[in-house]
């Protein structure tokens, strides 16, 4: 069964800790609701993508939850320091970075080289081809991180940010890298 409720939008009110609508219709046949949506890292089971919103949907005695909010707007922002590439522990000294943009594009710096593309999101996320410089690297050990950094962006398909906002990229064989702000 399929619930219509609906009203002109209100003005949100200030709800510790998030935002809440009250919506009151004056048509006949329309239902009341209250919309309440609190911040933080909100996974709904279904998809390996993650949302900066949880909602609630307060209508007609009845209670819906979900996610909200642009998965991008956590993504996006501050860069990204890598962690870990396939639970291997990436040195701090070898300076792996990514960032995400909110029009589609990833960049970052692999030890040696910039590397750039671009991603989608929906139910999960899909990174396009990566390219990068080509400078050589005198360094074995950091062309052997950022060489495993490349293979790693290549199997990605979704992510997840846990409460203490640390960023894991899922890849084909679990956690394909991780990363802090």
């Amino acid at each position: 069964s399929v619930l219509n409720a609906a009203a002109e939008r209100p003005d949100s009110q200030p709800a510790y800790p998030g935002t809440l609508f009250i919506g009151q219709s004056e048509n006949p046949g329309a239902r009341d609701f209250i919309v309440l949506i609190n911040d933080g890292v909100c996974n709904d089971g279904m998809a390996d993508q993650v949302w900066p919103h949880f909602v609630r949907i307060f209508v007609d005695g009845g209670y819906f939850h979900g996610c909200g909010g642009d998965s991008a707007d956590m993504l996006s922002g501050a860069e990204w320091r890598i962690l870990t590439i396939s639970g291997e522990d990436v040195p701090a000294a070898v300076g792996q970075t990514l960032q995400f943009d909110t029009e589609g594009g990833i960049s970052g710096y692999g030890g040696c080289n910039r590397y750039m593309g671009s991603y989608e999101l929906g139910g999960g996320i899909e990174l396009g081809p990566i390219a990068s410089t080509r400078r050589a690297c005198s360094n074995p050990e950091t062309g052997h991180f950022e060489n495993a950094l490349l293979t790693a962006l290549g199997t990605v398909y979704g992510f997840n940010i846990s409460d203490s906002g640390e960023l894991s990229l899922l890849g084909g064989d679990g956690i394909a890298l991780t990363a802090q702000r």
